[in-house]
């Protein structure tokens, strides 16, 4: 995941000699224009990648003024490699800005730095005249958010062109970026289905992955600012907990029990608890409190800028929420209006839920932006979801309401949570069952929901959302970037011989070798890049994207397989080599057993939390983009596709002749698209 560390504002603005720029053609009013270049900015704890990508929103800013004429990418390029005393890590001061304008033969050089504070975005720049070395203007545009770093880069251009005034504070207000949950309240509720397990208590949890949001609105005060959050995956409990299961705790713990106020107990929400209690509660479950942050993107469930996670029609409530409206003034039993799209009930109204934090009204201008956690101190905690006795607006998704930890009600109750890690790390988890990494997912194994292909193949829904993708294990991988995905279907396995061949016998093409291993449901082998692309165009589907590829594999994680950075159970995962390979987390491959250097029919091995098979192993999958070594640092953060030309297409997953290292998530290979081999074969996508 990026580093996004902790430091101070701009200090002294020094910048790299590489740089990234676009070419753009020059009308002959340009020649005219002062000639200036813009050097990648400094990263001032954050990844050096997302700099160079705000140098380049800048200096694209800076076309737009018409000002300058601005240095084409190529000419700078080439000419910074053709002298080795430029090839350096960075100037530190104007004179090594002044030497590098002189040499790039331009009349300004442009220095910056982009720096991250506690989850805010600084950016600063100063435009340096070459011939007499002095600044000529700066700017700087203090605490943005990530979806506004082109605004930012726009107001840093048109201050430092001069063609509008500094702003008094030159701040910027934090706006929502459309970063995750671009799923629409209609197509949230269309099936997708999170994996579930059953904790010790009993009750059902639901898997919400890993992933980015947007937390607040600007309703309240104490809502805003809007901030950009990231969560690591979490279980939550599907129904808040019951008096069923209280009592059970209580029965268990020799607890005092607490009264239903003549309502009934069983499956209606326990109430009249504590914010002790229910941690207590949860802690006995093996579980936890949710955080106000899991709670909140739990409830949205993909939805932006709505106020409830159907949306905004306030004419649906009575169909997901017991409150002041239809509840007859009491609670009524958990599961019986309808879910979100992640598949949980009553997080709008029933009862009032303890999250774990404590309350302050303005917490939210200082919040961390990675798993936040809350204020360390407080006078009270957080409550959420509104009860059977509020009206509509306490039932929204970002509001927030407080209580003394001591105070239980007839309106409060909970519901538990636990880290998707603590249940990965060890073959028992806290929950008291075998959720070993090693097995399926439980249940029927199947996570999402599922659609079956022209060509019979299962298909499985990945939401729309956020991932970390790359590593910095290798440099072709990095650096790691924040991509958003539009959802799409992936096939739960690779292609086999079977399908590819009815799709040989309806094109008349020539079946393609099976090396003498067998055909049926192996994976097929000796395609091309084009044999893949037209076999997925056949059965009405494409290649996946590069990027759509490693968000399946991933499924939610940041570790270098999707079961974690224990090599040791890979002969679990995948059809390997069993070799010892090196990885980036340090570790050798373990051999788990004979390998017996072949493919093997798909789905044999265990599969990843999305219910996907031989994301690591068995064949190498063609991917829709062209490869290029570079091309992290400049991709769009949005559905990327690579670039438009190349020599090799990507290459994902290793194959049952590679080592380990070859098999983790973020590892990236390349072939000719023309070239065929044993080892090579893909799966298809589609877009629904």
């Amino acid at each position: 995941m990026p580093k996004r560390l902790a430091g101070s504002p701009l200090m002294a603005i020094t910048a790299v000699a590489w740089v990234l720029m676009a070419s753009h053609a020059v009308p002959a009013a340009e020649e005219q224009k002062p000639a200036v270049a813009v050097l990648d900015f400094k990263a001032g704890n954050t990844a050096a990648g997302d700099a160079v990508a705000l140098s380049g929103f800048v200096r694209r800013a800076l076309v737009k003024t018409g000002v300058f004429k601005v240095t084409a990418e190529d000419q700078m390029r080439q000419k910074l490699l053709s002298e080795a005393a430029f090839q350096q890590s960075g100037c530190t001061d104007s004179t090594c800005a002044v030497k590098l304008g002189r040499f790039l033969n331009v009349r300004k050089i442009i220095v910056g730095e982009y720096t991250v504070l506690e989850g805010m975005r600084f950016l600063s720049a100063m435009i340096v005249d070459v011939e007499s070395g002095q600044i000529e203007r700066s700017a700087e545009v203090k605490g943005f958010q990530i979806g506004n770093a082109d605004e930012a880069a726009r107001q840093v251009a048109a201050e430092l062109t001069g063609t509008i005034a500094p702003a008094a504070s030159a701040s910027m207000t934090p706006v929502a970026p459309a970063l995750s949950g671009k799923v629409s309240a209609s197509t949230a509720v269309s099936g997708i289905k999170l994996q579930e397990i059953t904790g010790r208590d009993g009750a059902p949890m639901v898997l919400i992955p890993a992933g980015d949001f947007n937390m607040g609105s600007d309703v309240i005060s104490n809502e805003q600012p809007i901030h950009f959050i990231r969560l690591d995956a979490y279980y939550i409990d599907k129904y808040e907990v019951t008096f069923r299961q209280y009592d059970a705790f209580c029965d268990a713990t020799g607890r005092t029990k607490p009264s239903d106020n003549s309502w009934g107990r069983g499956d209606r929400p326990v109430i009249n608890v504590t914010w002790d209690d229910a941690k207590e509660y949860c802690e006995w479950a093996g579980k936890r409190l949710p955080t106000e942050a899991e709670w909140e993107q739990t409830c949205r469930a993909g939805t932006e800028d709505k106020p409830y996670c159907f949306g905004d029609d306030v004419g649906l409530l009575s169909s997901y929420t017991w409150y002041s409206g239809n509840s007859g003034g009491k609670a009524h039993r958990v599961g019986e209006k309808t879910p979100n799209a992640f598949g949980i009930h009553d997080m709008h109204g029933n009862v009032w839920e303890w999250c774990a934090d404590w309350y302050h009204a303005e917490s939210y201008a200082v919040i961390s932006q990675n798993n936040p956690q809350g204020p360390s101190l407080g006078r009270s905690r957080i409550l959420r979801g509104g009860s059977w006795g509020d009206e509509g607006d306490k039932l929204r998704s970002t509001y927030r309401f407080n209580a003394n930890p001591r105070s239980g009600n007839a309106r409060i109750g909970c519901r538990c949570a636990v880290a998707f890690s603590a249940l990965n790390s060890t073959t028992t988890s806290t929950l008291g069952q075998k959720i070993n990494v090693i097995s399926s997912p439980p249940a029927s194994g199947t996570v999402l929901q599922e659609i079956t292909g022209r060509d019979g193949a299962s298909m499985v829904l990945i939401p729309a959302g956020d991932f970390n993708m790359g590593s910095d294990v290798i440099s072709n991988e990095q650096p790691i970037h924040l991509v958003h995905l539009d959802a799409y279907y992936i096939d739960k396995y690779e292609v086999t011989f079977r399908q590819y061949d009815a799709f040989c016998d309806a094109t008349g093409r020539t079946k393609p070798s099976d090396n003498s291993w067998g055909r049926g449901d192996r994976p097929v082998i000796n395609v091309t890049w084009s044999d893949a692309k037209e076999y997925c165009e056949w059965a009405g589907k494409r290649l996946p994207t590069e990027a759509e590829w490693e968000r399946a594999c991933r499924a939610g994680t940041n570790t270098a397989y999707f079961f974690g950075n224990d090599t040791g159970l890979l002969g679990t995962y995948a059809w390997f080599s069993g070799g010892i390979g090196k990885t980036g987390y340090g570790a050798p491959i373990r051999v788990l057993g004979k390998f017996d250097n072949k493919t093997h029919p798909v789905g044999e091995k265990s599969p990843n939390v999305f219910g996907l098979y031989d994301m690591h192993g068995n064949v190498w999958e063609w991917c829709a983009d062209w490869y290029d070594e570079g091309d992290y640092a400049i991709s769009p953060r949005d559905n990327p596709g690579g670039r438009t030309l190349g020599k090799y297409r990507v290459l994902r997953g290793g194959s049952w002749d590679d080592n380990g290292d070859d098999l983790r998530s973020a590892f990236r290979s390349k072939e000719i698209p023309e070239n065929r081999n044993t080892r090579i074969g893909f799966r298809c996508a589609k877009t629904p």
